[in-house]
C-alpha cells in the first residue's frame, strides 16, 4: 500500500458505516471530507512544486478503488475531485501558478 492510503483505511469503519448520513445530507459528510483531505487522497496528483505528492497514478487509482469499495459515493468523488490536479498539472506552468 501507500502512504495516503494506509491513513485512508485507518478510517474504513467510517467509510463504511457513512453512506446513508450522506445520502440524507446529499453530499459527502463534513467528517468524511475531512478524512479526505487530511490523508491527502486529493493532492496524490498534485505536483510537488505545489505542494502535492505526485504520486504515481496507480497509486492513486487503488487508492481512490479501496474508498469505493467501502463507499462508492466517496470513491467516485475522490476520483473526479482527486483527478483535478492532475489535468491542472498539464496546463502552462503560468496557469498553474495562477490558479
Amino acid at each position: 500500500m501507500n502512504a495516503v492510503l494506509d491513513r485512508v483505511m485507518e478510517h474504513a469503519e467510517l467509510l463504511e458505516s457513512d453512506g446513508p448520513m450522506s445520502e440524507e445530507l446529499g453530499r459527502v459528510s463534513d467528517e468524511v471530507a475531512a478524512v479526505l483531505r487530511e490523508s491527502g487522497v486529493v493532492r496524490m496528483l498534485q505536483p510537488r512544486d505545489f505542494g502535492g505528492f505526485e504520486s504515481h497514478p496507480t497509486d492513486f487509482l487503488r487508492t481512490a478503488y479501496e474508498i469505493g469499495q467501502r463507499n462508492g459515493a466517496v470513491g467516485w468523488v475522490t476520483g473526479v475531485v482527486g483527478v483535478h490536479p492532475h489535468e491542472l498539472a498539464q496546463g502552462d506552468p503560468r496557469m498553474q501558478r495562477e490558479i
